[in-house]
């Protein structure tokens, strides 16, 4: 018979859990870098190895007073030990190697080396040879330090996908024979669209989560603003897309308490109590949206950070300015033509203009082809239906919607709105 494991195990793994949340991909990213990015899977097995040795040693010694310092002392001894026992090829130009390996790898894990390193991690996984989809997973495991079985989980992916698309991304690495970027490459603000572009689908997968169990993965969207932190606090490198993407996301961050109820129900924003956003981060994200249009060269993250600034500043939602959210996705059309744009623009429509208007304007456009016939769609359609009290269509399309979404808490919003018919 199997003994029950000592109440301090569970807590001494429930400790290495979390530190592993926090600081594998840090850590990993900072190997990396030290030992040259063609020997990423060598960082991988030194920063495991760490944590095993953790949880093997504080269950039989207890918990050391500074934990992560011990985990970086670890990850250092062994990553001289593999210099030592030669576990690698011939290092490229581009590592972080020299005479004093301790004193190298001391810096590496200072805090402002480590967010560096995860930028050029970033970078890194911009190379066009990666796809969109493998970038992301990429980003997920390498920076963000999830683990395989919480993307496959965030992405609505199998376990057996995405570490067949970690393997593939390495295979990229070694094929293109990619490295960390120059120092200066991020100096060059040009070169931080793709940056950009990577963090904000991070952040969009966390807010609009497609897993079955909860609408928000806010794991996924605090580690997206921890990244682009990482680039407004660098006044060599913030840009005013950076301070949008900052602000957009705080913005949408704020409302997370109100999305769901204690019982994980999804609240849409007409049903949510106000009171629960948090006022001091949006005080901080229209700081950072004021900051962004200083220099009147609007791009979709400005446009898209003024549509969330008019809904966080809008006292309840009858007293919201619809009709300047309209204007702005209008706005947006023109750069982001597409259908999740319009949808959201007929939505304002609806709001601002009626549902006759906003009625006439979506058969417009699905004749032109501009819309994608989704949950969301036959959502809003339904929502039109009711409105103009045609019931029956009205409780076609939101079985439709119901059919056609894979996320349970949008399920049943769609089905509560059904019952109300």
């Amino acid at each position: 018979m199997q003994q029950e494991q000592p109440p301090y195990h569970f807590e001494t793994q429930k400790l290495v859990s979390h530190l592993y949340r926090q600081w594998y991909g840090k850590m990993v990213t900072s190997l990396a870098r030290y030992f040259g990015l063609q020997q990423l899977e060598l960082a991988e097995d030194i920063v495991q190895e760490a944590f095993e040795s953790a949880i093997k040693q504080w269950e039989q010694k207890g918990v050391p007073d500074q934990p992560v310092n011990w985990l970086f002392k670890v990850c250092k001894n062994k990553a001289i030990n593999a210099l030592r026992k030669k576990r690698f090829e011939p290092l490229p130009a581009e590592s972080f190697l020299n005479t004093r390996e301790e004193i190298k790898l001391e810096a590496l894990f200072l805090d402002n080396e480590i967010e560096d390193s995860q930028l050029r991690m970033i970078v890194v996984c911009c190379h066009p040879a990666f796809s969109a989809k493998n970038q992301l997973i990429f980003v997920l495991r390498h920076v963000a330090g999830l683990t395989v079985r919480q993307i496959a989980r965030g992405l609505l992916m199998t376990e057996e996908a995405v570490a067949k698309s970690i393997v593939r991304s390495k295979q990229l690495i070694r094929e293109k024979n990619l490295s960390f970027p120059d120092p200066d490459y991020l100096k060059v603000k040009e070169n931080l669209h793709e940056v950009h572009l990577i963090i904000y689908l991070l952040f969009n997968e966390g807010y609009s989560s497609t897993d079955s169990d909860s609408i928000i993965r806010e794991e996924l969207c605090f580690e997206a603003i921890r990244l682009i932190k990482l680039v407004t606090d660098n006044e060599k490198l913030k840009t005013a897309d950076s301070l949008a993407l900052f602000s957009l996301f705080l913005l949408h961050a704020a409302r997370f308490p109100a999305r769901e109820d204690v019982e994980k129900k999804l609240i849409d924003l007409e049903s949510q109590d106000r009171r629960l956003w948090d006022q001091d981060m949006i005080a901080l994200g229209q700081q950072y949206f004021r900051e962004s249009i200083q220099e009147k060269n609007y791009s979709k993250y400005q446009v898209e950070a003024a549509i969330a600034y008019e809904h966080a500043q809008a006292p309840s939602f009858e007293e919201t300015d619809w009709a300047s959210i309209c204007e702005l996705y209008e706005y947006l059309r023109q750069s982001d033509p597409g259908a999740a744009v319009y949808l959201n623009w007929l939505i304002a429509l609806f709001y601002s203009q009626g549902p006759l208007v906003a009625y006439e304007k979506l058969q417009e456009l699905d004749a032109k082809g501009c819309l994608v016939q989704n949950q969301y769609y036959f959502s809003l359609l339904g929502k039109m239906y009711m409105a103009m009290d045609d019931t029956t269509l009205a409780a076609s399309c939101f079985r439709q919607a119901i059919e056609l979404t894979t996320s349970l808490p949008e399920k049943k919003y769609i089905e509560r709105l059904l019952a109300t018919l």
